[in-house]
């Protein structure tokens, strides 16, 4: 059975929501916890079990889903609320995006919308090239993601080709010769190469299926990526030559698992697993043995909170992850053997981590502290030094 707070915020939802989930439906389930069903036009119906419960909203999950894998529920008045979608973003990130509603009858006459304000320019990725002399960045207006090459501040940007598709995860080769990055423009993700003047596109992988999260050896011969080529359509990690030949599977279990990134000596990869009914960080040797677990999660009671979207130091004696356990997206970090977690953003903001700098000096992150969408910024391991690098403006430079 529904308890009475899950009956009441259900009730308000079907008010708010029925002219808009035309093609969902909401019911209890088997073990009396609320479920939502969503069902898209045209796509397999996908469970979203609640999670969270409390006096002022809900939060419904389903990781195995490729987008959203979380729907978050919170009043925002009497006869409002606010709906929340989040699952993951370009570059080992999390993205999101907020459905204000309001109840209202047939009868009621609503005054004119204020004049909707200008575009503003996205920024969801960045990484520096090997010598530090340039950057590469994602940035875009709506749906649209391009890839840019910029110096090292954000500026004097230059797009390195012009596409509907979105274009995004750039990972710079250890020798700095290309980038590694993951395109929509075959109707799917996919990844490719390309040189930093914008020259020799490489398409290295190819199917029906999705392809992401690429993360280049520090020898420059392998690619470690996230691939959903399982019938099941399980993402799974696999590794592949620099040239996308020898495409194998390193995972093979049945959960999901994310966001390889390599140890600065190449023996090891760190990637994110649900295998524990969370996501959680692992680690592997290079070949897919001795898979272990790194982090542990706390959850207060009721709760269901994450780890993932790890990346090593240079010295490969310091991890640094994201994490939802103080209740929202916050950058820590943590020795190489999983021990010791802090945090080191502390910020009301959404922070995640983008990576190192070359030097090992800063790790950069995205963040929305200064405005509602991202920019890039950098820090020091210990969260001091925090400089904002890009500044976007209602039109994209470059």
């Amino acid at each position: 059975m529904r308890s009475a707070r899950e009956a009441a915020l259900a009730c308000l939802l079907a008010c708010l929501l029925a002219p808009l989930l035309a093609n969902a439906q909401k019911y209890s389930g088997a073990d009396g916890r609320l479920t939502y069903t969503a069902v898209p036009s045209g796509q397999h119906e996908a469970d979203f079990t609640a999670v969270e419960v409390s006096d002022s909203g809900f939060t419904v999950e389903n990781p195995a889903h490729d987008f959203p894998q979380r729907i978050i529920y919170r009043r925002a008045g009497a006869d409002s609320l606010v709906a929340r979608i989040e699952g993951p973003g370009p570059n080992n990130t999390t993205r999101g995006s907020d459905f204000p509603m309001r109840r209202v009858d047939c009868t009621t006459t609503l005054a004119p919308p204020p004049p909707a304000p200008p575009p503003d320019t996205l920024v969801m990725d960045a990484e520096f090239s090997p010598d530090g002399r340039q950057l590469a960045l994602v940035k875009g207006l709506g749906p649209d993601w391009d890839l840019f090459v910029a110096d090292p501040d954000g500026r004097n940007s230059r797009k390195l080709a012009s596409s509907t598709a979105v274009d995004y995860q750039p990972v710079w080769s250890p020798d700095g010769s290309r980038i590694l990055f993951v395109s929509t423009r075959d109707g799917h993700q996919e990844i490719y190469t390309v040189r930093p003047d914008g020259s020799e596109f490489t398409q290295l992988t190819r199917g029906s299926t999705h392809n992401s999260e690429p993360s280049w050896s520090p020898d420059g011969r392998s690619i470690a990526f996230r691939s959903e080529r399982d019938r099941a359509g399980r993402p799974r990690i696999y590794v592949m030559n620099a040239d996308g030949s020898g495409q194998r599977a390193l995972t093979a279990d049945t959960a999901i698992s994310t966001y390889p990134t390599w140890s600065p000596d190449g023996n090891r990869i760190a990637f994110s697993s649900n295998r524990t009914g969370r996501n959680e960080v692992f680690v592997m040797n290079a070949d897919g043995s001795n898979q272990r677990q790194l982090t542990t999660t706390p959850s207060p009671s009721g709760t269901v909170r994450h780890s993932s979207v790890a990346f090593w130091s240079r010295d490969g004696r310091t991890i640094v992850f994201w994490t939802t356990r103080d209740g929202n997206d916050e950058v820590y970090v943590m020795n190489a053997d999983g021990t010791a977690p802090r945090n080191i953003t502390n910020n009301t903001a959404r922070d995640v981590p983008l990576g190192w700098t070359r030097d090992g000096e800063f790790i950069l992150f995205r963040s929305t502290r200064d405005r509602a969408l991202n920019d890039i910024y950098r820090m020091r391991p210990d969260g001091s030094g925090v400089t904002r690098l890009t500044n976007t403006f209602t039109t994209p430079p470059g």
